[in-house]
């Protein structure tokens, strides 16, 4: 498969009533632009039909690719292997359901990563849409003051759906990501402030596409999740120095490249630590509470 200009990376866990939809709206997009394009359908072992739907696209258009995971692994772990396949100059991330509007915003934002070699966010000036309720407004007000006090990141939105940058600078920065959950998006910010990769914000237009009550953020949950990610980026980091030191492991699980239909490893980063039993045992409770039992 020749290389392409930007290859935008979906991750997706059981969104088979959307994703179709999304897929749609991108190709129009992009087939509008001068950009040679794929669109990677991270699929982490959904149970709906996601995949299939995903493929359905694929086969009309002929720009779509879904990595299917055997395993459960989370948004950032799909995203982390999905990296050392995408074909693209510029990797371009955004949510399923598309909540960031496309425009001159995207184009500038894969521009930017490509000439000035840096990651580009999204940050969300406008806040609307179905499921977007007072709570998660209050979740997300906290959540980025707590980030800010913590890291100093000079960014005040850190979970907006939309990340770009340059394919060998992902691979820098994903690299060293210290979390596979809900802080992947902070934590890939985080990094590419201490590795001394520039960071350029640039303002979106964001508006929730669920309707209400479809949200999969659950405050209490995510809230409980979030102070942990956030506890243990920050002590792995302390005083400037890796008390936490990552491993690589691969656990059996594979991904399923829908292109080339390879088989690659599953590869995740982990603490390093003696007591992995515990380890194990708390990333079982880690995941319940963020994922429940699905």
């Amino acid at each position: 498969m020749k290389p392409v200009t930007v290859s935008v990376l979906i991750p997706a866990y059981n969104e088979s009533k959307i994703i179709g939809r999304s897929l749609d709206k991108l190709c129009s997009f992009f087939d509008g632009s001068s950009l040679e394009y794929e669109i990677v359908v991270c699929d982490d072992c959904s149970k709906d039909g996601t995949p299939d739907v995903a493929k359905a696209v694929g086969s009309s258009t002929g720009k779509v690719n879904v990595l299917r995971f055997t395993r459960r692994i989370g948004k950032g772990g799909t995203i982390r292997n999905a990296v050392q396949v995408a074909r693209g100059e510029v990797l371009l991330i955004l949510d399923a359901d598309l909540p960031v509007s496309l425009g001159e915003n995207v184009l500038h934002a894969v521009a930017s990563a490509k000439d000035k070699g840096g990651l580009v966010v999204g940050v969300r000036r406008m806040l609307t849409g179905g499921s977007y309720g007072a709570a998660r407004r209050l979740l997300s007000v906290g959540y980025n003051t707590l980030v800010k006090l913590l890291f100093r990141t000079g960014v005040r939105d850190h979970q907006t759906g939309l990340k770009a940058m340059r394919v060998e600078v992902a691979r820098r920065v994903v690299e060293e990501v210290r979390s596979d959950g809900f802080l992947f998006d902070t934590s890939l910010i985080v990094n590419a402030r201490r590795l001394g990769v520039p960071v350029e914000a640039v303002n979106v237009e964001w508006q929730d596409q669920r309707s209400k009550g479809e949200s999969k953020i659950v405050p209490a949950r995510t809230v409980l999740t979030m102070f942990m990610d956030l506890l243990a980026l920050r002590l792995s980091l302390a005083f400037g120095k890796r008390l936490l030191r990552l491993k690589t492991v691969k656990n059996g699980g594979v991904f399923v490249d829908g292109n080339s239909g390879r088989s690659y490893p599953i590869v995740q980063r982990r603490f390093n630590v003696k007591r992995e039993r515990v380890m194990n045992f708390l990333r079982k409770v880690y995941f319940m509470a963020a994922f429940g039992r699905s």
